[in-house]
């Protein structure tokens, strides 16, 4: 029996129902008055209801029962509840309102499932992963934030750190500041613990910290996503310093339908890089503001697919369920024809319910009766007829009660947005703060606004949407204006970083929306994430700046955003309108740097020819200019342009060495190491292996020491591919383990598309025939949604020799048919490559006239200098072959001869642990290596 009811008291204690599990409790102590468990249990679900006096006495009672019965003190956990308790640090219920209002009900088995899934947190997952995301879904007024509120003083019970943040659609977008909001409570906590190098990280988004930790460094120098991964790897690291030792934190992150892209990418890492420590994270949102193209419905899919996120949907209130709530508020008498008006006008939606019964109550219908008890009026029904207009019209006839000027501020209040403080108010009012408090007070009590965290927030956001757009629209707009002058006075007193984007929203709702450009330039330059800078510079150009510059600057920041977030379209149409402006304005320096922007965007999308105009005129322009960075820049990408499409090896040497020598003279150390980079790949490419490693090392050497991780992944690929044609795959592998752990870290997509490509390159050559077609298979859809024609080339390119190896001559010839259509303008050494590969294909097919006619072409290339690339040996491999099968045997001895010598030279110039596995380890090499010995 005594387990029986303490299960039972469990199951009432996860579902919410305090009531019932008191009973249950008092049950197994009436058996056995000893069981100190049961004790804890009932003096934890006292607090939990309201009732810190008789959860002390319930502790007392404890005490007593163990001396009485057992001669035993309380067990240390039981003396920790109560000082807990006695200190005020255990949730307790809101005491009784002096409003009518309806208890907790309905939600019983939502509230356990929240239970079940904070127990499942705490446990580590081990085997299968667990939801660390949950989401109440429900439409407005559903009840999300009352369940949340519930479930968060049952988790705060059960020894959980909490932490709050929550989404406003009214206002500007300030990247991660619903997860900033969370974490600002506990940083003096928190700052204690964690490390001064992620602090300074962190410090970016709450500046305070520098405040409590005076000595922090300064955060390492990072841009773009080296800077975003490390942002929010220094938010993973402060949270998971908060879980050491077992400590649950809960992250309640309410109105996630109107997060932004970057809070919502943050709270997909920390779901996932936290999803083996005792973290839950629970979210609120409505489903119809989420359609399928909402960033909040792509994190909760992929989320979904892994088994870290879960929906709880929360239905109306049926009737019976209702009539309960209401039995106990007014009485059974008057509850059957009270509680089906009510649900029959509201639809069981829990906030049309709250409203209904504060009008009743401001019209005198409803009447405080015994403590926690109302009395209807005899004619309630006619007090009751406003209420069954739409949700609006409640909510208005309770605000059009308010005086005249409490009214004019709260229609201010809405316009400053859903959370406001009374300062701000009584500013833009021209009030007192004593005229704006006496206003506050009167909302508070009317349950129209409550407070938070030292300012105040709408009590529901349909009222203040209710009242924000009653206002007639002149009105509103002088509003705005007033508010952007009051906030505009504050920026100049105080640099605020939060204060730019709220300026600027105010100036573009105002008369004069103009007003905003400045704000949202500081907006755009501050932002933290890529989407907040699109959305401040798509703002600013919808309101068409006057001066050519200022739309110039505003294209410039967010042609830079669409690069990172690799929307070809858009980035290449802001940087033609960079260019057009450029061009109007006579600007040198301006055409310097749409014209390299350009060129960086055709080179990464093999368009070739165009990339070479483009550098050319960046390169002329930055001259004129004397602009040392333009020029290096400019360079770099002629040198790609010269060694990819014209094969000129020579000259793309010279090219990044003049780019080289003129960075480091202007200190230009970013420049200087992708200088080094391409350098080390010609050096591959000619044959010098030993160099070229340590040419990469160099290059590596300043991206790591300038914090550059992106750059780092870039270059560890082509580093991996001179390890892996050395012979030395366990090098390669590490490098493209890190590579793509980087890449994932940064969410770069291409760079992981390149890495795909390079592990099955790598396959191949270990015969890993299954692994090869796998990475090029994923390669191949990456390439094509980031219109990356070269690399979806080299992935057709490896699936053809990957079915070739696989005895699948003819996918093979489809294969590299394709790619070598892509190759044929744009890439002479990839072109020749592919050549040799269909040259082995043809023999296999029975064809070697056409074996022949790939090959010499193939070697023609090599030969002629245009074209160089690692496996040049390989090329005069498969020529051997094609030249012995026509039969024409001394010619082809001639040509193995090539090769072995070129092995030969190349094996010569490496350290001598390096060289057997060049010779032998390497499959073209070692047949080459065989064939020669047989042949002499």
């Amino acid at each position: 029996a005594l387990a029986l009811l303490s299960r039972l008291a469990d199951r009432r204690l996860a579902r919410g129902e305090y009531r019932q599990a008191q009973t249950h409790l008092r049950q197994a102590l009436a058996l056995e008055p000893w069981q100190e468990t049961a004790h804890r249990n009932l003096m934890r679900v006292l607090a939990l209801s309201g009732q810190p006096a008789a959860a002390l006495e319930q502790y007392r009672q404890c005490r007593r029962a163990l001396q009485e019965g057992l001669g035993a003190a309380p067990l240390p956990e039981t003396e920790a509840l109560y000082r807990q308790i006695k200190t005020g640090q255990t949730p307790a219920a809101a005491p009784l309102s002096a409003r009518p209002e309806l208890r907790f009900v309905g939600r019983a088995e939502e509230h356990a499932q929240l239970a079940a899934a904070l127990v499942a947190a705490r446990r580590r997952p081990q085997a299968a992963r667990r939801p660390r995301l949950i989401l109440l879904e429900g439409e407005a007024g559903a009840g999300k934030t009352r369940l949340a509120e519930e479930f968060i003083r049952y988790a705060a019970g059960q020894g959980a750190a909490v932490l709050r943040g929550r989404c406003f659609e009214f206002g500007e977008m300030v990247a991660y500041q619903p997860i900033a909001d969370a974490l600002r409570p506990v940083l003096p906590q928190g700052a204690a613990a964690s490390s001064p190098v992620w602090l300074a990280e962190l410090a970016r988004l709450l500046p305070e910290l520098r405040e409590l930790r005076p000595g922090l460094p300064p955060p390492q120098p990072a841009h773009g996503a080296a800077a975003r991964q490390r942002l929010f790897t220094a938010v993973a690291q402060f949270l998971q310093t908060m879980t050491g030792e077992g400590q649950t934190v809960l992250l309640f992150l309410d109105d996630l339908h109107w997060a932004d892209t970057a809070t919502l990418d943050l709270l997909h890492f920390l779901v996932r890089r936290l999803a083996e420590r005792p973290f839950l994270c629970l979210g609120a949102y409505r489903p119809e503001e989420t359609l399928a193209g909402h960033p909040l419905t792509t994190l909760r899919r992929g989320l979904s697919r892994d088994h870290l996120s879960r929906a709880l949907p929360l239905p109306p209130l049926p009737q019976d369920v209702l009539q309960t709530a209401v039995t106990d508020l007014v009485g059974d008498a008057a509850a059957r024809p009270f509680s089906a008006f009510l649900h029959r006008e509201s639809e069981g939606n829990p906030f049309l319910l709250s409203e209904m019964l504060n009008s009743l109550y401001e019209a005198d219908a409803l009447r405080p009766g015994a403590p926690g008890r109302w009395i209807l009026a005899e004619r309630w029904e006619t007090a009751a007829i406003p209420l069954s207009a739409s949700a609006r019209d409640t909510i208005l006839y309770r605000v059009e009660r308010l005086d005249p000027l409490s009214l004019r501020l709260l229609q201010l209040a809405a316009v400053i947005g859903q959370t406001f403080d009374a300062a701000l108010l009584g500013e833009a009012a021209g009030q007192t703060a004593a005229g704006a408090a006496q206003a506050l007070d009167g909302w508070l009590e009317r349950r129209l606004v409550r407070p938070s965290d030292g300012a105040y927030d709408f009590a529901h956001d349909k009222i203040r949407e209710t009242v924000y757009e009653d206002l007639p629209l002149p009105r509103r707009r002088r509003e705005h204006g007033r508010i952007g002058d009051v906030l505009a006075g504050r920026y100049e007193r105080q640099a605020a970083q939060n204060l730019p984007p709220a300026i600027a929203h105010h100036y573009r709702h105002s008369e004069q929306p103009k007003r905003a450009l400045p704000y949202l330039l500081l907006a755009a330059e501050q932002a933290l994430a890529f989407t907040a800078v699109i959305h401040y510079c798509t703002q600013a150009l919808e309101l068409e700046p006057d001066d050519p510059e200022t739309r110039f600057e505003f294209l410039r920041l967010r042609q830079k955003a669409h690069e990172f977030l690799g929307d070809a379209a858009a980035e290449e149409a802001d940087a033609a309108a960079m260019l057009a402006l450029a061009e109007q304005l006579t600007d040198k320096g301006r055409a310097a740097t749409a014209w390299q922007r350009l060129a960086v965007f055709y080179t990464l999308r093999g368009r070739l020819e165009e990339a070479r105009q483009a550098a050319a005129q960046a390169l002329t322009a930055s001259r004129q200019t004397q602009n040392a960075a333009g020029e290096v820049d400019a360079l770099i990408q002629l040198g790609i342009v010269a060694r990819d499409m014209d094969g000129d090896a020579e000259k793309a040497l010279q090219l990044f060495q003049q780019g080289r020598a003129l960075a480091q003279d202007s200190g230009y150390r970013m420049a200087e190491a992708t200088s080094l980079g391409h350098i080390a790949i010609l050096q591959a490419e000619g044959g010098a292996y030993g160099t070229a490693v340590a040419t990469y090392q160099a290059c590596l050497d300043i991206f790591r020491e300038l914090g550059l991780r992106q750059d780092v992944a870039g270059y560890l690929n082509p580093l991996a591919a001179l390890y892996r044609a050395l012979g030395q795959y366990d090098l390669a592998a590490a490098a493209l383990d890190e590579a793509m752990r980087l890449s994932r870290e940064l969410e770069h997509a291409q760079i992981q598309a390149w890495t795909h490509l390079n592990q099955g390159r790598l396959a191949l050559y270990r015969e890993e025939w299954e692994a090869a077609r796998e990475f090029f298979a994923r390669t191949r859809p990456l390439a094509a949604e980031h219109h990356m024609p070269l690399l979806a080339g080299h992935a057709l390119a490896g699936l053809g020799q990957t079915a070739l190896a696989r005895g699948n001559p003819a996918a093979a010839q489809r294969d590299l048919t394709a790619a070598l259509a892509i190759f044929a303008e744009v890439d002479v050494g990839a072109a020749a490559l592919t050549r040799a590969h269909l040259s082995r294909v043809y023999l296999a097919l029975g064809d070697e006239e056409a074996a022949l006619a790939h090959s010499t072409a193939a070697a023609t290339a090599v030969e002629s200098g245009r074209g160089s690339f690692i496996e040049g040996q390989q090329v005069y491999l498969y020529h051997y072959h094609a030249l012995a099968a026509r039969g024409r045997l001394p010619e082809a001895r001639r040509w193995l001869e090539k090769g072995r010598a070129m092995l030969l030279a190349q094996a010569a110039e490496l350290a001598e642990e390096w060289r057997e596995a060049f010779l032998t380890a390497v499959p073209a090499n070692r047949e080459i290596m065989a064939l020669s010995d047989e042949e002499i």
